[in-house]
């Protein structure tokens, strides 16, 4: 079994540590932070130095066989870390495998079901935090929701699991960064591998696209990715009109407008010479990874982040029970509606916040249309004091929102009688 030691850093020093060290498992009943806990001794006599402990989600599932099975285990130090706060890989094996081979013979089926756990948590343990948290995010949801995707999408998000485990990283990585685009060239991940062998494994299962540069806003995004000594020499013949301090932004728009005026072919070529191939979190992915997101936290400010926040111990939140008794959105439909309302509210918020009167009078004109319409066909719909809460979940309650918001800015403008309706 290959894995690691945590906590060293609080136990002993690296140094004296090499490869090929001999190291066993003891277990610590008596941790008062876990009952589970399996500390890291030195295997060498003359050695009484605790190393550390076994990661506590493996320790979970070795110490049931320590302590039932008496199994022993013991291994090695892999590799010594550069960081100096990194964990140490070691390699571990257990010395009883002819009690192991006798206890499947006589089909102990507790000793089975241990071990098939073990397995397991050693297969959850090579996977990395984002992934591990986006495979938790899709599980979960289709465990839940499933009613709320057609057959296509529900394969098309089970089929994320079945990808290499690289292509599963580097799209766990990609999907929380600023984007759109990534140079391929550019992509470096310790944890993996073969990011090119990655990509193909994305890019066949559709979850990111490449770049063609078809369109204009396609191409400037395209130009973010490059450094400003790139953008200086695709800058050509007006890079006098850039000087060296010039802001990214300034420059981008400077080779745009050259794009404008026909040199589109030139810039073009450059673009491809010097990015590379460029990919993207495919559309498909983005909408439905979107969407996992809204239904498991059921608003619009949490993400995957969320996650990371709780695993790396900045929140923490008190044990609890969640009982689903009824999903949110009955149907499809009720989701699809919920959306197209959430998108018209952001649009009309964004028109008051950029003082866009037109435009916001129309989104309040679309969304009265709608709320009206959709409390119509409501009506006959029987509530109870339980679905209080989803409510808020609706088409119309977001519609009725951004009419509150309507005539708020309607009576600031003195337009009351308009204000009224």
């Amino acid at each position: 079994i290959s894995t690691f030691i945590v906590g060293h850093n609080r136990y002993g020093s690296k140094e004296g540590l090499h490869t090929r060290l001999r190291i066993c498992l003891q277990r610590e009943p008596e941790n008062a932070w876990d009952q589970n806990a399996l500390k890291v001794l030195y295997a060498d006599q003359g050695y009484n130095d605790i190393l550390g402990y076994i990661p506590r989600e493996l320790a979970q599932c070795l110490s049931p066989l320590i302590d039932k099975f008496r199994l022993n285990f013991e291994g090695h130090i892999t590799s010594i870390p550069e960081n100096s706060r990194g964990v140490i890989p070691i390699q571990i094996v257990s010395k009883d495998l002819a009690f192991c081979d006798q206890a499947v013979s006589l089909n102990t089926q507790e000793f089975k079901c241990l071990w098939k756990n073990l397995m397991h948590a050693v297969k959850l343990g090579k996977r990395t935090i984002y992934q591990r948290n986006l495979i938790l995010l899709i599980q979960q949801v289709l465990r839940s929701n499933s009613h709320l995707f057609t057959v296509s999408e529900i394969s098309f998000l089970e089929a994320f699991v079945s990808l290499p485990e690289d292509s599963q990283k580097l799209f766990s990585r990609l999907y929380t960064r600023k984007g759109p685009w990534f140079r391929i060239s550019k992509l470096s991940y310790a944890e993996i591998s073969d990011c090119y062998q990655a990509v193909k494994g994305l890019l066949e299962s559709g979850y990111v696209c490449t770049s063609h540069l078809t369109n204009e806003l396609e191409m400037e995004q395209v130009l973010n990715t490059l450094t400003l000594s790139e953008l200086r020499e695709a800058l050509g013949p007006h890079k006098k009109k850039c000087c060296r301090s010039s802001r990214k932004q300034d420059m981008i728009e400077l080779i745009m407008s050259s794009f404008k005026d026909g040199l589109s072919c030139e810039l073009k070529r450059f673009i491809i010479a010097t990015s590379g191939s460029c990919i993207k979190v495919s559309p498909l992915a983005e909408t439905l990874i979107w969407r996992t997101e809204r239904l498991f936290f059921l608003n619009g400010e949490q993400d995957l982040s969320s996650f990371l926040l709780i695993d790396l111990g900045i929140v923490k939140y008190p044990n609890y029970r969640c009982i689903d008794s009824r999903p949110i959105f009955s149907k499809r439909s009720d989701l699809i509606s919920f959306e197209e309302a959430i998108e018209v509210a952001q649009i009309a918020v964004e028109c008051v916040e950029q003082n866009k009167s037109a435009l916001f009078l129309r989104c309040l004109k679309t969304c009265t249309s709608r709320m009206i319409t959709v409390s119509e066909e409501g009506k006959s719909s029987c509530f109870c004091p339980e679905t209080a809460f989803s409510m808020q979940f609706s088409a119309s309650w977001v519609y009725s929102k951004v009419v509150l918001l309507g005539v708020s800015f309607l009576e600031s403008d003195k337009r009351y009688r308009e204000s009224s309706f």
